[in-house]
């Protein structure tokens, strides 16, 4: 597995490299627990691979629309009803396979991160279909337990709302003290007008 085709030097570069995929393929091995690494923003989780081998799809596509492009070129005629000379023919030919050898390397990357995310979701447990969505006339568990870091959050949340409230508060009577005063500076400018 150490030794791979040489990349070419046309072919896209994507940011995840079928090299760096079999290093961390044989570096890290997850345990059953660790399933949060699945969804980790510093490390290769399954959602950044997959999205990754959408891109090497996407590239497949475009390289497999060029090679039925190139093929479909071969019936073509010069202006002067002269048909292509021995040497574009051999380009063409060297364009048509360096097109399907991007192709046969995109599709071996797209395995290794097919592998890769199989890998990675083999170890995630699945909830059963009872506790995702309850049967009609089932019971529902209201007794959640939550964690600490969500009793602390949503007590300093309560602790927000009550600090925005009484500032609205106090807003309030800074509106209603400057309506007042700026009711009394014009009655008297009109009192001295009169």
């Amino acid at each position: 597995m150490a030794s791979q085709a040489p990349v070419l030097s046309q072919a896209p570069q994507h940011h995840y490299s079928l090299q760096r995929e079999w290093s961390h393929q044989s570096n890290s091995m997850m345990s059953p627990a660790s399933t949060s690494q699945l969804m980790s923003p510093t490390k290769d989780n399954a959602v950044n691979i997959c999205g990754f081998g959408q891109e090497i799809v996407q590239d497949i596509v475009s390289k497999a629309q060029e090679v039925f492009n190139l093929l479909k070129a071969n019936s073509m005629q010069l202006p002067n009803n002269v048909t292509f000379h021995g040497q574009q023919y051999t380009e063409r030919k060297g364009k048509l396979a360096e097109q399907l050898q991007q192709v046969t390397m995109n599709f071996k990357r797209l395995r290794a991160f097919y592998s890769k995310v199989n890998e990675l979701c083999e170890q995630i447990e699945i909830p059963s279909e009872q506790e995702l969505v309850p049967y009609v006339g089932q019971e529902v568990d209201k007794t959640q337990s939550y964690s600490e870091v969500y009793l602390y959050v949503s007590e300093q949340h309560r602790d927000m709302l009550e600090q925005i409230h009484w500032k609205n508060q106090q807003l309030k009577e800074v509106i209603d003290s400057m309506r007042s005063i700026i009711w009394e500076i014009n009655t008297m400018i009109t009192m001295r007008k009169t």
